[in-house]
């Protein structure tokens, strides 16, 4: 099958959205799939390889956006290219099978003015030129194309359906890597350790599980859990910690590529930030079911729906917390901590892991890229 696979800018950083074009064209490439990925510029062409790149401007670095000129380009190859079928990640262009995981320009807009105000706004687009343009784009592509494939929980839910692309380690690898990251840390080997990625920090949330947590630290005094904070921004996680102090509690990792090891020694993991879009791609929550780590999570934090009793049908692979109260994070981190769910916890965790692969995400896309294709043989039949 020819594929073509959009994705505005390919960067090589692990926490990119476009960071699923490097695992989804190889992965797709090596099942025998005629891949051609096509960007407005990448930081390497062998972050795809062995797919083809096509590039509309290969001087263009990643903060020189011109997503209206990318948003007309990819729109003649998804209507006039040779291809199958398509595959779209950017909400500037839709496609065959669009699942937009990269950040979108009206989601940015929309937590400015939540967390400001207009004129704060529009200082921003003095500096983000890129920013009318990538509107217009968006606008465009929701009006000539349905709407964008939900990710999913399943196969059945349409879209990418959440995925890892780590690997599941064994019993004896995490064990090492629980040992090393206590030494690391300059702690006991049997203090509890807490994960959580603060990267989306400004959509709020987070201060009532940190007030939560400054509770479970107070009832629980010298052997309080500590917190590992990965993400750029996380002195302002330590901010709000003071804040509500549980600021001893807090570690900070900053911008990391070692996020398996920091998520694979931890005992549990929280999301206490919800999504702005129903895009979000859930990754974290992923990432950490597929590394055995059970999670206690927002209601509407991106991956919460895997943590229903229901999505599995295994024991409980985490916890769910409704609204932002505190008292209800306190209970809930002390209840994952706890020796009656840790451990089975975990366990459920590791059982489910195979499902959110990347193989099994590759499955559900070729199936999903398959059916379009499909339909537009059907198409061009009648």
């Amino acid at each position: 099958m020819k594929i073509l696979m959009l994705c505005e800018y390919v960067r090589q950083t692990p926490w990119s959205g476009s960071a699923w074009a490097t695992h989804l064209a190889p992965g797709l490439a090596g099942l025998g799939h005629d891949v051609v990925v096509a960007c407005d510029g990448l930081d390497d062409p062998a972050l795809v390889a062995p797919a083809q790149v096509l590039c509309r401007d290969r001087a263009r670095r990643a903060e020189h956006r011109r997503p209206s000129h990318f948003a007309s380009w990819a729109r003649r190859l998804v209507r006039d290219g040779p291809q199958d079928a398509s595959l779209s990640l950017s909400p500037c262009v839709g496609a065959d099978v669009w699942c937009p995981v990269e950040p979108a320009a009206g989601m940015y807009v929309d937590q400015v003015l939540q967390r400001r105000n207009p004129a704060s706004l529009a200082m921003a687009m003095t500096h983000m030129t890129w920013l009318p343009g990538a509107l217009l784009a968006e606008r465009r592509a929701l009006a000539t194309r349905a709407a964008p494939s939900p990710i999913g929980v399943s196969p059945h839910d349409g879209g990418m359906g959440y995925a890892s692309a780590f690997d599941a380690p064994g019993a004896r690898e995490r064990e090492d890597v629980r040992r090393s990251v206590r030494a690391l840390l300059g702690v006991s080997q049997d203090r509890q350790l807490l994960v959580m990625s603060g990267v989306h920090q400004s959509r709020g949330g987070l201060s009532a599980m940190l007030e939560g947590l400054a509770g479970v630290g107070a009832s629980r005094e010298t052997m309080a859990p500590i917190l590992l904070v990965m993400g750029r921004e996380g002195y302002s996680v330590h901010a709000i910690a003071r804040r509500q102090g549980c600021e001893r509690q807090i570690r900070l990792l900053g911008g990391t590529n070692a996020a398996h090891d920091a998520i694979a020694g931890a005992d549990a993991a929280l999301a206490p930030i919800p999504a702005t879009d129903r895009q979000a791609s859930g990754r974290f929550i992923a990432d950490c079911l597929r590394l055995g780590v059970p999670v206690v999570a927002d209601a509407d934090a991106p991956g919460a729906a895997l943590l229903s009793p229901t999505t599995f049908g295994t024991a409980p692979v985490g916890l769910i917390v409704e609204g932002a109260d505190p008292a209800r994070w306190a209970r809930a981190i002390d209840q994952i901590l706890s020796r009656e769910w840790l451990e089975p916890s975990r366990r459920a965790a590791a059982d489910v892991g195979a499902t959110l692969s990347m193989d099994a995400l590759l499955r559900r896309i070729e199936r999903a890229l398959d059916d379009a294709s499909g339909r537009r043989r059907t198409v061009f039949q009648r």
